[in-house]
């Protein structure tokens, strides 16, 4: 098992957040929920509570990747679906932003290859790479770095 959205506030509501000055929050979460319904709501209530605490900072939310090496699958439709709610239904556009990138992580095909996530879920080198390359503007932007 894995970080769900209820570990994540267990944490900030124990004080993880305490003695920070954020200036941007990247949050990606979710995918070890049990359905997307759990996952929007307990990602509505991470973000609420960070805007909460840090009324300052930007939220950058990201899509949960994409699971498993075919598109199709229940899995891939979990995902998609919590990723289309959060878009949806939390991203304001000035404090929380929005980036998907998965795109970059599939193939053509919308096959996940083991070059870019061995597991089909977690990232290799290359798939970090492509993470990296898309958030650090945001980085750059909101923090200056």
């Amino acid at each position: 098992s894995g970080d769900g959205t209820q570990h994540v506030l267990w944490r900030l509501t124990h004080g993880q957040l305490e003695g920070y000055r954020t200036k941007l929050f990247m949050l990606m979460i979710g995918t070890n929920n049990g359905g997307c319904a759990e996952s929007v709501e307990g990602t509505k209530r991470i973000v609420a509570l960070m805007r909460k605490t840090h009324p300052e900072a930007k939220v950058l939310l990201l899509p949960i990747f994409p699971m498993g090496e075919k598109p199709g699958t229940k899995a891939r439709q979990h995902r998609a679906e919590a990723s289309a709610r959060y878009r949806a239904e939390i991203v304001d556009g000035e404090t929380v932003l929005w980036h998907d990138f998965n795109a970059r992580l599939l193939e053509p095909d919308g096959t996940l290859a083991k070059e870019m996530a061995p597991d089909y879920l977690h990232p290799a080198p290359k798939g970090y790479e492509i993470w990296a390359d898309e958030v650090l503007p945001f980085f750059r932007r909101f923090c200056g770095k």
